[in-house]
This record gives C-alpha cells, structure tokens and sequence, in this order.
C-alpha cells in the first residue's frame, strides 16, 4: 500500500511501521544553478505524524501521531546502529517509557535479526516489534508453509523467537489468518 494513502486511512494511528518505505524525489525546490529546480528527497510525510528513521540507507520507518509531541521521543541509536532496525522510546509525562521497534529483515543475509539478537540484553523490554522479516514459521504461517522452509530459514526464525522472548514479547498475530 502506498505510504500516503496508509497515512492518510490511519491519521487517527498513534504509532504507525513502515518497511521498505519509498525514499525519493518529494518535490523540486528553488535553485541557484538549475531553472527547473533541485530534486528535494526524503520520505513521504503526513500532517499529524513526525516521521522517525527514514533515511535514503534505511528500509523503515515510524510515524508517531502528533498527540504525542509533549512526550519525549527518542531514537535508541546509541544501542541500535543498524539501517534497517529502528528502536524509538517514548516517555509521556506520566508513567515509564515505551519502546517501539521496526525492523526490514533482508532474507539473503538476515543481518537484522542477527544484529537484533546480539543487542537484546541492552535494549531492555519492548512494547510494540513489528516488521517485515521475511521469514516462514508456523507461529505466524500456521498451516499455510514449512514443508519446504530450508533449515538456515527455520533457524533465523527460531532466532527471532527466541529474541522476541528475551525482549519479553509476545506474538498477537492470528497464525491461520490471512498472510501479509
């Protein structure tokens, strides 16, 4: 789905992940050196979020409703420096901090989930993981997969498991459910 019309359809959304995120040409901007004007890139934007992560290096992104802007958002670089993993804390005034995760999982290398796997013990509990893993695993495939998943897959997907558990998580999707 198009990154602005999901926006737009969820404007209401506190939290909103986005993988493999469009990063691109915006619009042209005035410029000294060509008449037609600069190429201005980033990634798309929408009035009620602050969008977090989005670089032309990464593959996600986090959209946080603009309701939040009294709370103190922080990006969780200084423990986790990988492009295609974005851990984002929010304190609201009252109460602890709420760690939210995205994560873009290349299925050639599986460097995210590895890399996520390394860092557990220093990211601390996490609210909300979501992300496109691109993995096979009947937790979430129930029935629908996993007689021709290869072992090296079913092992990056045991290690997101259990990295999931060390993170005090626990998967919410439907496994018989309609695959994303």
């Amino acid at each position: 789905m198009n990154t602005s019309i999901l926006l737009e359809a969820h404007s209401e959304a506190d939290v909103i992940f986005a993988q493999e995120i469009y990063w691109g040409h915006i619009k042209s901007v005035a410029s000294t050196k060509d008449k037609e004007g600069d190429s201005y890139q980033n990634t798309m934007s929408h009035p009620s979020f602050i969008v977090l992560g989005a670089s032309v290096s990464s593959r996600v992104a986090i959209y946080i409703n603009k309701r939040w802007k009294d709370a103190q958002i922080c990006v969780l670089s200084h423990i986790i420096q990988h492009d295609d993993i974005l851990a984002v804390s929010i304190s609201p005034n009252e109460g602890n901090p709420l760690t939210f995760l995205n994560m873009y999982n290349d299925c050639v290398t599986n460097s995210a989930i590895k890399y996520l796997a390394d860092k557990v013990e220093r990211l601390g509990p996490v609210i909300t993981m979501a992300g496109d893993f691109n993995l096979h695993h009947e937790h979430w495939n129930a029935g629908k997969c996993c007689s021709d998943v290869n072992r090296r897959d079913r092992e990056i997907s045991e290690l997101l498991i259990e990295t999931a558990h060390d993170l005090d998580m626990l998967l919410i999707n439907d496994p018989m459910g309609k695959p994303t």
